[in-house]
């Protein structure tokens, strides 16, 4: 794709204030911003003055509630019904059928999986933990029967201590953003004990796996449950190959089966032929096979950014998005924190909550997970600051659209994440001096991908 002068010099026109115009007139300038890649910031926006007051900025149209009540809902019950005679159904259809059906958010699937059924057969006993997963500064182990997980340091490094604080700003701010409709989950984030904590090693250490049997720093989490049986038996057939699909089927590492979401990355014409299902990696092309909803993903993912950027105000370094499953608790949506008292009021009178306690891992329900802060930073609210958060977004993991992408799709792509994500970064920042800190962000964004794409052309020449 061919870049212009004019939006190679973009990021030098961001030190001014964005003008004051009416919530109207300024909402026109940016749908022309976002949609005119060569206009610049002066014409766009005219004298340098404040921006309107947050309440004047427009709300998102495309946003629509999509939050559960927290109680017992026949619309949910409804919904579920469908969806799992519709998983019976599909257990004769092909492998990419059942993947565009069941592999999406709030698909709700009925298992009886080994999976499942070890699940609950420990719930309330002192079953061992078992190793699940490594993270780039702990290893994972489950707790079964419970939605709990252990995460334990590797070294003796504060990076532990960082992810916990870290987890638990973002935790507690997306709790506190109702007016972000984001499918986005954060995991619950429950304790820490110190390597030096003899009470709580004294107890659980002979839980650990003998080789894992020594005391460090360890996190206390919610666990993102795999993706159901069905679905990971649909990934192995659809794309591993086929000489080392039964192997595959019975590893028992490949239960453990997380999804990354890549929207910033295609598939490389010679694909590896190592295959896992730990963290695997679903690309944008896959996804646009699968028929998926490429847009809602980037919008969630642009709405979290936003919030890590200008709320949390981190630099989202390092994080990662990815689809897992929750069980559900009898027919009331997951509910992933305890009833509080405000809950209790806004119900109608005699709504039942005995199984909001229970859970129930035969029926699971697949969410967008954001997971991961170990490497998180904070950032200043200025240039140096858009800069961190610029280099971040470059080191993580594709997940993120790009921009100036390989195909027309890939471009329309990174218009809707940016859109987005200047709309959601307006909402949190409102009236205050940060105000031009998110498009000096995605100026700089686009500013060096356009730098890395001439590197590889003058590299390939």
């Amino acid at each position: 794709m061919s870049i212009s002068q004019e939006q190679k010099g973009k990021s030098k026109q961001l030190d001014r204030d964005l003008p004051e115009v009416g919530s109207n007139e300024f909402s026109k300038a940016i749908e022309t911003y976002l949609t005119s890649p060569q206009t610049d910031l002066e014409e766009v926006f005219g004298s340098s003055q404040q921006l309107p007051k947050s309440g004047d900025v427009r709300r998102f149209q495309q946003r629509s509630s999509t939050n559960a009540p927290p109680f017992r809902s026949p619309s949910f019950e409804q919904d579920l019904l469908i969806n799992l005679e519709l998983a019976d159904k599909l257990a004769s259809e092909d492998p990419k059928t059942k993947l565009k059906r069941l592999l999406s958010i709030h698909s709700a699937i009925s298992t009886g999986s080994s999976f499942a059924e070890r699940q609950q057969a420990a719930i309330d006993t002192k079953a061992s933990y078992r190793h699940i997963g490594r993270g780039t500064c702990g290893t994972i182990f489950e707790i079964p029967g419970t939605t709990f997980a252990l995460k334990v340091a590797k070294t003796d490094s504060d990076a532990l201590w960082n992810d916990f604080t870290m987890h638990m700003r973002v935790l507690s701010q997306f709790d506190n953003l109702p007016q972000i409709n984001s499918e986005i989950h954060v995991p619950r984030c429950h304790w820490y004990a110190s390597a030096t904590d003899d009470e709580w090693w004294d107890e659980n250490l002979e839980r650990f796996p003998k080789e894992h049997q020594f005391r460090n720093n360890t996190i206390c989490f919610e666990r993102i449950l795999p993706i159901p049986k069905i679905i990971r038996e649909s990934l192995i057939d659809e794309y591993c190959p086929s000489s080392f699909r039964v192997n595959a089927k019975a590893d028992p590492s490949n239960k453990d089966c997380l999804v990354r979401l890549y929207l910033g990355k295609r598939r490389e014409p010679r694909p590896s032929r190592f295959f896992t299902l730990r963290n695997f990696l679903l690309h944008i092309d896959q996804m646009e096979d699968l028929e998926h909803d490429v847009d809602e993903l980037a919008a969630n993912m642009a709405d979290a950014l936003a919030v890590m950027h200008w709320h949390v105000r981190i630099d989202a370094d390092d994080v990662e998005f990815v689809l897992g499953s929750a069980p559900t608790r009898s027919t009331i949506p997951t509910l992933r924190k305890p009833l509080m008292l405000a809950d209790i009021c806004s119900m109608p009178k005699n709504t039942s909550t005995w199984a909001s306690s229970f859970e129930n891992f035969k029926y699971r329900t697949v969410h967008m997970w954001m997971i991961d802060f170990d490497r998180c930073k904070d950032i200043s609210m200025d240039r140096e600051g858009v800069e961190q958060a610029v280099t971040s977004f470059f080191k993580n993991d594709p997940y993120y659209p790009r921009p100036y992408g390989q195909t027309s799709r890939d471009q329309k792509l990174w218009a809707t994440f940016k859109d987005r994500y200047l709309r959601t970064s307006f909402e949190l920042i409102g009236n205050g001096p940060e105000k031009s800190l998110p498009i000096m962000f995605i100026a700089q964004v686009e500013e060096a991908q356009r730098r890395r794409m001439e590197r590889r052309r003058d590299t390939a020449a």
